[in-house]
C-alpha cells in the first residue's frame, strides 16, 4: 500500500467511473464528483481520510485504492476499489487485512465498518475472511441508498 499523492487524480477517475465498479457503488459519480472527492481525500486537513494505492505483480502496477474514513469517535468506514482484471486473485483480502493490522498497530481502539451492495458476493467473502461480522442488511436512509446492502463490523484493539 502506497500513500495517495497529488498525481493520483487520474487513478481516482479511472476507478470511480469504471462501469464495472460504478455499478457496485452506493452513489453514481460524475467526473466533477470524483474530482471533488479526490481533492477532499488528498488535502485531508482534518486527518479524517486515510487512502492508499494498491500495487500488484512484478511491475507493482497500481490496481486499486483502499481507504478508511473517520466517521465517529473510534469508528472508521472502510472502502476498496480494484480494477476488473485484478479481482478474484485474493488481493482484496490481503490488503484489507493489511489495513486492519495498520489500525491495530496504531494503538487506536477502533471499530471498522464496511458495507457493500447485497449482490457483491466477492466483497462479502472478503469481509468474512478478514473477521468482520455482519450487522445488518437493509437500506441506509442516512445516505439515501435505495437498494439492499449489507453492513459489516470489526472491532480492532
Amino acid at each position: 500500500m502506497l500513500p495517495i499523492n497529488v498525481n493520483d487524480k487520474a487513478l481516482f477517475r479511472k476507478l470511480y467511473l469504471d462501469p464495472s465498479i460504478s455499478k457496485m457503488l452506493f452513489v453514481r459519480m460524475t467526473v466533477k464528483d470524483v474530482d471533488a472527492w479526490f481533492v477532499k481525500v488528498h488535502q485531508n486537513k482534518a486527518g479524517a481520510y486515510h487512502f492508499y494505492k494498491i500495487s500488484h505483480g512484478p511491475t507493482e502496477k497500481i490496481v486499486g485504492i483502499i481507504g478508511l474514513i473517520h466517521r465517529l469517535e473510534n469508528v472508521e468506514e472502510y472502502g476498496i476499489l480494484l480494477d476488473e482484471e485484478s479481482r478474484y486473485k485474493g488481493i482484496a483480502t490481503i490488503v484489507t487485512q493489511m489495513l486492519v493490522d495498520k489500525v491495530r498497530r496504531s494503538g487506536r481502539n477502533s471499530q471498522i465498518i464496511g458495507r457493500c451492495i447485497a449482490q457483491n458476493a466477492p466483497m462479502i467473502n472478503v469481509f468474512k475472511k478478514c473477521g468482520f461480522e455482519q450487522i445488518c442488511c437493509n437500506t441506509y436512509e442516512e445516505i439515501k441508498i435505495d437498494f439492499p446492502h449489507i453492513m459489516f463490523r470489526k472491532n480492532v484493539t
